[in-house]
């Protein structure tokens, strides 16, 4: 299994958004051999969502059901993908963990950073999930194209 690794800031609006859209892209398209979690470098465990990230996600109907995590090494080192949400997460990351050869932002895989809409009203919020959802979409196609991830295989009976 291929762990990607979400991180922003506090765990607690992209990041998340990133774990549950990605899970339901894969689950929608029924693809396997990715799993992914999310974390925040300065993030508190056990931090409700945004109230925002809820609305949006629902709208999705996607039920988030945890909370915030901090970013840890043992989530560093059980990643094979470590994906910063903005370039300043990436130096932060490499930084504290050393980790480079593992860490790529989305820019960097060909889509967009994504900014925090935090503060802000839920159509920020959409926007971001909307951004999110097109990352999501590019980082599920470069996986299908490197074969790491691929449909289930359903039993014929």
């Amino acid at each position: 299994m291929f762990n990607i690794l979400f991180v922003c800031t506090e765990n607690t609006c992209r990041s998340p958004m990133c774990e549950y859209i990605f899970k339901h892209l894969l689950k929608s398209a029924k693809l396997t051999g990715a799993n992914c979690e999310s974390a925040g470098i300065y993030a508190v465990d056990g931090a409700k969502y945004a109230d925002n990230v809820r609305v949006v996600l629902k709208e999705l109907k996607i039920i988030p059901k945890k909370k915030s995590k901090a970013l840890t090494l043992n989530l560093v080192n059980k990643a094979d993908l470590i994906v910063p949400l903005t370039s300043g997460h990436k130096v932060e990351i490499v930084n504290k963990f050393n980790c480079l050869n593992k860490t790529q932002t989305f820019a960097e895989l060909g889509g967009a950073n994504v900014s925090d809409p935090y503060g802000l009203g839920v159509n920020e919020y959409r926007e971001t999930a909307r951004i999110i959802f097109d990352n999501c979409v590019k980082l599920i196609n470069i996986l299908l194209k490197e074969g790491i991830i691929c449909e289930k295989k359903t039993s014929k009976k």
